[in-house]
């Protein structure tokens, strides 16, 4: 029996935030692995953030949830904007990842 290539999406926005503070504490190696803030609250473009090991900085996470959760896909233009965000997150990054649950093709051109 093969393993299936990918999972189900999480039902929802907060299950996937807390699986990707999971996965990236596993990848990571990260015990003090964080989610920022609480729903409606400034996040400075980041969901979860932590200091993996063998690392002096931190690293964030937004995590997106498409799809089933939005009906749409990610756009750049959302990309960029949570970029600009995250510049202001403190502590500093030194690299900011993104989770979605987007299908591959993940860029939505923005229509005029």
């Amino acid at each position: 029996m093969q393993a299936p290539k990918s999972l189900p999406k999480p039902q929802n926005w907060q299950d996937f935030e807390t699986l990707c503070k999971k996965l990236w504490g596993e990848i990571w190696k990260c015990e003090e692995i964080k989610k920022n803030g609480r729903s409606g609250q400034e996040q400075h473009g980041v969901d979860v953030y932590g200091n993996p090991r063998g690392e002096k900085f931190y690293y964030g996470i937004q995590c997106k949830g498409k799809d089933e959760y939005a009906n749409k896909k990610i756009t750049e233009e959302e990309v960029i904007v949570e970029i600009e965000k995250a510049k202001g997150f403190e502590p500093k990054l030194k690299k900011l990842y993104f989770a979605t649950t987007a299908n591959k093709s993940i860029f939505q051109k923005e229509e005029p």
